[in-house]
């Protein structure tokens, strides 16, 4: 069979094409090369931590370096963290000390840093129990913290120091003398009330939002238990004026928790109130904040004489009963709240039992108002038993309750459903 040159031509030019589209096929199936974004330029922190007057080893403490903001010295507002939408900023480095209290931290990002060493029952200079601080009062506190600059590529040192905190400890105690065995004892700033208020109507600077991270990020929680006798301590306090308080917890359920082998209950549609209701009670046993003793620590203070006693016996309880309807019948849900009338202790709030009655304890002397929220939850019969509940809502009801020397009776709250078109109001 003879070939001529003409189909030798075409059969070349076929093979090229061939290879010219498989190229390019091969070609467009090539992941696009990712995206090279350069590393932040980095470098390195070493140091030694010691702790107390004996400057023994800082052993297996925490290590924070947080950004030095911009207005440490100059009061003004860095632009980054005021841009809309905010661009993510570096908020804080962490590391830890070893058996011999020392530390290396490799890959910090370079930049100007505070740094502080954290212990529990120790103090680091410069850190503050009020975070809620005007900005004078810290750049007062700020040049006592120490400060380290990360250069790229080098090694940085800095040692830190720790001193031990103030303690307070005491005994809670019943007015029988009995002691109140495992009670969460909590502690804050006398003057926190009033911080959050003003904080409420003032954005945070830079310096307050630093100082912030420097003290957040703890998981210890501010609150001890008590022991068999009844005693508390609390420690590693910062210098700051504290009260201290506890709570009493009433308002349980009557109601036996039976809970079988699959985990079910044979009564699922018990009533159970998941919230019992907490009176608290402020050191040395007064029942209203304003009334709490104050107790001031200036530096590493052993106080010990913070002694609780609880006594309800002279408080009331506020009493009445729920209904709803023309029928007056007893919703499926309501929430019975108790606020004083221009007070700032915490309201109280209980839901109501299968009856419609509810009772509220120890609420404090003084002018009070009632607000009650319901809702009745029904199944149709014509409807599946897994068919959605059909929900009637009711009216915010409230009326006002006065608290003296005696238990206060309310009369029947009568609910009124909402009529089409209105509003729910909440308690406010």
């Amino acid at each position: 069979m003879t070939i001529r040159r003409s189909q030798i031509n075409c059969i070349r030019a076929a093979c090229v094409l061939f290879l010219i589209l498989s190229f390019a096929s091969a070609w467009s199936q090539q992941p696009e090369p990712a995206l090279q974004i350069p590393a932040p330029a980095t470098g390195s922190v070493i140091g030694h931590v010691e702790c107390g007057e004996a400057k023994f080893p800082g052993r297996f403490g925490e290590i924070r370096l947080v950004p030095r903001p911009a207005d440490s010295n100059s009061g003004l507002v860095d632009q980054a963290a005021t841009s809309n939408p905010p661009k993510p900023q570096l908020q804080i480095v962490l590391g830890h000390t070893g058996l011999d209290g020392g530390f290396r931290m490799d890959g910090v990002p370079a930049g100007d840093y505070l740094a502080i060493a954290r212990m529990p029952g120790y103090v680091a200079p410069g850190t503050s129990s009020n975070l809620f601080a005007t900005d004078d009062q810290l750049k007062r506190l700020i040049v006592s913290v120490p400060t380290v600059q990360v250069v790229a590529g080098q090694v940085t040192s800095v040692n830190l120091t720790l001193r031990r905190g103030a303690a307070i400890s005491g005994r809670v105690q019943f007015a029988d003398g009995s002691p109140m065995v495992g009670a969460s004892v909590g502690w804050e700033l006398a003057e926190a009330n009033l911080a959050i208020e003003s904080i409420r109507m003032t954005k945070s600077s830079s310096l307050q939002r630093t100082m912030m991270t420097l003290e957040i990020f703890n998981d210890r929680s501010q609150q001890v238990v008590t022991d068999e006798e009844g005693r508390y301590r609390i420690f590693g306090l910062s210098p700051g004026n504290y009260i201290v308080s506890t709570g009493i917890a009433s308002q349980l359920t009557s109601a036996a928790q039976v809970i079988l082998s699959d985990g079910s209950s044979p009564e699922p549609s018990r009533r159970v109130n998941p919230y019992p209701e907490i009176t608290t009670v402020y050191a040395p046993g007064v029942f209203r904040r304003g009334d709490a003793k104050v107790i001031e620590i200036r530096g590493s203070e052993q106080v010990t004489n913070a002694d609780v006693k609880v006594d309800p016996s002279g408080l009331r309880t506020v009493r009445g009963r729920v209904l709803a309807g023309e029928d007056r019948h007893v919703p499926s849900q309501a929430m019975v709240r108790i606020q004083e009338d221009g007070g700032k202790e915490p309201f109280k709030f209980i839901m109501i039992e299968e009856d419609g009655s509810f009772k509220i304890d120890y609420p404090l002397p003084g002018n009070y108002t009632l607000q009650v929220t319901g809702v009745d939850e029904e199944r149709s019969t014509a409807n599946p038993p897994d068919a959605p509940a059909f929900s009637r809502r009711y009216q915010l009801a409230k009326l006002p309750v006065v608290v003296g020397g005696r238990d206060v009776v309310v009369a029947d709250v009568l609910l009124s459903a909402l009529k089409p078109g209105e509003k729910e109001e909440y308690p406010q």
